[in-house]
C-alpha cells in the first residue's frame, strides 16, 4: 500500500514539504509528469546518519530494514524498520545540500500538528549529514490505507483554519510564516505582515509574476494588484491568521486505517486567510460531503466564490514558472478576467428579512408513510463524488460491456474522473487554439490542434480521427520557396 500511495503522491520537484511521501513528480490525475520507483529492501543492520540519530534517540533499537520508497532529482525516501518493531519515514537529501528544506518542511508539519486536529505526521528530528554531505528527515510513518473520510476531512480542516496559531506572530495579528519554504521547486517567501491583502499581493502574486518575468502578464498583474483590497470588502479588517497547508491536493491527502481517518502531507505551510487553503482545489478532489462539513463549521463570507478564482491564480502562476504550456493561457486569462470581476466586487446589500411562509397542508402519498415534504432529497453518484460526469451511466455501460467478472463499487467513479479530467484538459486547450486563431467558437479543428501540439494527449489520442478538422499544418521544406539572399551580401561575395 506504501508503495501504491508513493507512485501516486510523489512530485517531480523538490516540495517545500514532504511529509509522507518524497516530492518526485509533479501530478498524478491533474498533473501528468510520471516517475517509476522500485522499493527495495536490505535487513542488515542500516549505516547511515539517520539510522545512528534513531538508534541513539528514539530507544526502538537499531534500524534492521530499509526500504526505498521513491525518489526526486534531490532527495531519496526510505521507510525504516526498528529491531524494536517500530516504522519511521526518513528523507535523504544528498549533495551538499543543507537542510533547509527539510526544515521548511519540519515547521510546518509542526505548526498543523499542534492544533490537534487533522491527522498529520510528527516530526522527530532534522539534521544534516557528516562533513555537509546533505541532510535528513525522521518522522512517523503513517498507515496509509482506505477511502478518505470526506466529511471528517471538512470539519477537521475547518478546525484547523480555527485554531489559535501556535506562533506568536500569527497570534498577533500578522501573516506569515517563520521560515521560507517552497511550493514544488518554486521559492515561497513568507516574511511576516500586518496587512493580509498586503501579504497575498506582495509575497505571493507578485513574486510569482516577477519569477516569470513576462510583460503581458506583468501590466495585467499590475492592474489587478492595484484594485485588490475591492475583493476583500465583504471581511475588510475581520481576516484573521490561520494556520494553513499551503498545497492541498490530491496527493497531499490519505485516508489513514481503514476507517479512512484524513492525513495531509507535504506542506507549503503559512499562516493567511483560510479561504486561500483552497487554491488548489481543481485539483483536490474535494467532493459534496467535504464542502458540507467544511461550511457548516466555518460558514463562507458573502464574496467568497468571488474571491475563489483571485486564489486559484497563484497555483496556476506557479504551474506556469514549473510547467509552462497550457498554464501559461490559462493564467493570462484570469488576468484578464479578474480586474473586471474587481469592478463587480461591491459589499452586498444587507439581506431582506426572510418572509414567513404561510403552512400548507402536506398530501400524504397513498401508502408511502411520509408526506411529500418529508422524503429525502435523492443524491447522485456524481454528487457523492464530486464529478459532474453521470457515474451512474458510466456503471451502467461498465457492466453492459462485461469488461470483467467483476465491477468495484469505485469502478465508475475513477472511470467518470479521468474522463472528466481528460474532457476538461482538451476543452482548454482547444480554447487557447481558438482564441489564438480568433475565434469566439471551437470547432473541430481546434480540438485536433489542441490534441496534436500536447505530446501526452496525443499519444492517447494518436488513432483517432476528428471529422471535419482537417491535417496539422505541415508543408514539406522542399515545397517552400527558397529565400532569395540580400544583394548586399551578393556584392560582397563579389
Amino acid at each position: 500500500m506504501l508503495q501504491q500511495r508513493a507512485l501516486l503522491r510523489t512530485r517531480a520537484a523538490p516540495a517545500s514539504g514532504g511529509g509522507l511521501l518524497p516530492a518526485a513528480a509533479h501530478r498524478s490525475l491533474c498533473c501528468r509528469s510520471r516517475t517509476t520507483m522500485r522499493p527495495q529492501a536490505s535487513s542488515a543492520k542500516v549505516q547511515s546518519t539517520a539510522a545512528d540519530w534513531i538508534e541513539a534517540n528514539l530507544g526502538a533499537g537499531p534500524v534492521v530494514k530499509e526500504t526505498f520508497v521513491g525518489g526526486s532529482n534531490w532527495s531519496s525516501a526510505y521507510i525504516y524498520d526498528t529491531a524494536g518493531g517500530r516504522q519511521l519515514f526518513v528523507k535523504l537529501a544528498m549533495g551538499g545540500r543543507d537542510d533547509s528544506m527539510f526544515q521548511g518542511e519540519a515547521q510546518g508539519l509542526r505548526a498543523m500538528h499542534a492544533t490537534k486536529t487533522v491527522r498529520v505526521p510528527e516530526v522527530y528530528h532534522v539534521g544534516p549529514a557528516p562533513n555537509g554531505r546533505g541532510s535528513f528527515i525522521v518522522m512517523e510513518a503513517l498507515p496509509l490505507g482506505g477511502r478518505v473520510d470526506q466529511a471528517e476531512m471538512g470539519r477537521q480542516l475547518a478546525r484547523m483554519h480555527l485554531a489559535e496559531p501556535a506562533d506568536p506572530e500569527a497570534r498577533a495579528g500578522r501573516f506569515g510564516f517563520c521560515v521560507d519554504n517552497t511550493i514544488g521547486a518554486t521559492p515561497q517567501p513568507n516574511g511576516w505582515m500586518d496587512s493580509w491583502v498586503d501579504f497575498y499581493r506582495e509575497r505571493r502574486l507578485r513574486h510569482q509574476l516577477q519569477l516569470l518575468g513576462d510583460r503581458r502578464m506583468s501590466q495585467l498583474g499590475d492592474k489587478l494588484l492595484d484594485n485588490l483590497e475591492v475583493f476583500f470588502e465583504d471581511i475588510a479588517g475581520d481576516i484573521r491568521p490561520s494556520v494553513l497547508h499551503g498545497d492541498l491536493w490530491s496527493g497531499n491527502i490519505a485516508g489513514v486505517g481503514p476507517g479512512g481517518a484524513p492525513a495531509i502531507f507535504d506542506p507549503a505551510t503559512y499562516y493567511g486567510h483560510h479561504e486561500a487553503e483552497f487554491g488548489m482545489s481543481w485539483c483536490a478532489g474535494l467532493s459534496a460531503d467535504f464542502w458540507a462539513s467544511y461550511r457548516a463549521v466555518l460558514p463562507p463570507a458573502p464574496l467568497a466564490e468571488k474571491r475563489k478564482e483571485l486564489y486559484l491564480l497563484y497555483h496556476y502562476l506557479n504551474h506556469t514558472n514549473l510547467f509552462g504550456g497550457g498554464y501559461y493561457d490559462t493564467s493570462l486569462r484570469m488576468l484578464e478576467r479578474l480586474p473586471a470581476a474587481a469592478r463587480r466586487c461591491t459589499r452586498p446589500p444587507p439581506s431582506a428579512p426572510a418572509a414567513v411562509a404561510a403552512p400548507t397542508r402536506a398530501m400524504s402519498g397513498r401508502g408511502k408513510g411520509k408526506s411529500q415534504g418529508e422524503r429525502k432529497k435523492a443524491v447522485s453518484h456524481s454528487l457523492k463524488s464530486g464529478l459532474s460526469f453521470p457515474v451512474g451511466r458510466i456503471a451502467r455501460y461498465l457492466r453492459k460491456g462485461r469488461y470483467a467478472d467483476r465491477l468495484g463499487a469505485g469502478a465508475p467513479v475513477y472511470v467518470a474522473a479521468v474522463l472528466e479530467y481528460l474532457a476538461a484538459e482538451v476543452l482548454e486547450l482547444s480554447g487557447n487554439a481558438a482564441h489564438d486563431n480568433k475565434k469566439n467558437r471551437i470547432l473541430p479543428r481546434h480540438v485536433m490542434l489542441a490534441i496534436r501540439n500536447d505530446e501526452e494527449l496525443s499519444k492517447l489520442l494518436g488513432n483517432v480521427h476528428i471529422a471535419n478538422a482537417g491535417v496539422p499544418p505541415n508543408i514539406h521544406t522542399m515545397l517552400l520557396p527558397k529565400k532569395k539572399e540580400p544583394k548586399a551580401k551578393h556584392e560582397e561575395e563579389e
